[in-house]
């Protein structure tokens, strides 16, 4: 009886294993914007501060975001201001992403040079002339939950090394910009701060709330049976005592 018991116990225990196994995997959702900052374009926020993002000016900017679960990156979209061409040539950028810091961007983690073969024309910011819209993939990159800071810089050579990336006056922005003489990041630091234009795309995964209950289920079945596995044998031990 006992052999029995113990045999259900450890069968019932592996079977629930099995299904969790097969269910508690992280279910991957479909791409979606991760985060999305706030520097879009209001009446209450109406001045535009574009930042000098370019490896011939020898400077470049920086944004912090966060996420709230564990993350795979796989495309960033941006908005800048071409200022030297005011066309859709193609342009290359490099994208970084660093450790958020109380001091602003801390160790680089990621970067990678990407390519735009046509920026978009955007009119998202009335106020500012030659402004474009950028998207490219970046290799899958997993980011736990925190706090992070992303820098694009334009690589591009041209006469008037004045790419900028888009930004916005906003109370506690985090935007910062790097000088490639002081090798410092500071923190924009006109009117209340400033927020850059970006958003980033990838794909959480989260455990499914079934398979949590699964396996809730499981263990409380489990720690069940040995309990009352234990139980009988020593009701068993007992009962062979003098």
């Amino acid at each position: 009886m006992l052999k029995d018991l113990g045999t259900y116990a450890r069968v019932g225990c592996l079977a629930c294993l099995a299904f969790v196994a097969l269910g508690i995997a992280p279910a991957p959702v479909a791409a979606e914007i991760v985060f999305q900052s706030n520097a879009t374009y209001d009446d209450a926020y109406p001045f535009s501060l574009p930042l000098i993002s370019d490896s011939s000016a020898k400077r470049q900017a920086g944004d912090r975001f966060s996420l709230t679960s564990s993350t795979s990156l796989h495309s960033v979209d941006w908005w800048g201001v071409d200022g030297s061409s005011g066309s859709t040539d193609p342009q290359d950028f490099t994208i970084e992403i660093y450790r958020a810091t109380a001091l602003g961007p801390g160790d680089r983690l990621f970067q990678e040079n990407v390519s735009v073969a046509s920026p978009v024309a955007s009119a998202d910011y009335p106020n500012q002339a030659n402004i474009y819209s950028y998207s490219a993939a970046i290799t899958e990159t997993q980011l736990a939950e925190g706090s992070y800071y992303l820098s694009i810089f334009n690589r591009t050579s041209t006469a008037t090394p004045n790419w900028s990336w888009m930004a916005v006056a906003r109370t506690g922005g985090m935007a910062h910009t790097y000088d490639y003489v002081t090798y410092e990041w500071n923190k924009v630091t006109f009117g209340p701060g400033a927020t850059t234009a970006f958003a980033l795309r990838g794909v959480t995964a989260v455990p499914e709330p079934a398979s949590l209950a699964t396996l809730a289920f499981c263990l409380t079945l489990g720690a069940s049976g040995a309990g009352r596995l234990w139980k009988k044998r020593q009701t068993a031990v007992s009962g062979q005592l003098p």
